[in-house]
């Protein structure tokens, strides 16, 4: 496997550009911009690609195969974007 791996903060401006490219994604720290990167992610029809884990490694972490189910917005998150 080839492709490159992008790791991306979730406050980048042009975070739409970004999730673009070849490859997979992990946008991390999400949780304030949270509800616009999941719009966004729905707009470009990478839902079904995505998860989303929530304060990896606290007590409070919650995993999200399905980032239609997310129900949290902590600073913490992180999604990952198959390519």
């Amino acid at each position: 496997m080839n492709e490159p791996l992008h790791i991306l903060p979730g406050a980048l401006e042009d975070l739409e550009a970004a999730l673009a490219l070849p490859g997979g994604k992990i946008v991390m720290k999400s949780g304030k911009s949270l509800p616009q990167v999941l719009e966004l992610l729905a707009r470009q029809g990478l839902t079904d690609r995505a998860a989303l884990v929530s304060d990896c490694g606290l007590p409070t972490e919650q995993a999200f195969p399905r980032i239609e189910e997310v129900t949290c917005d902590s600073y913490f998150s992180t999604l990952l974007i198959a390519p």
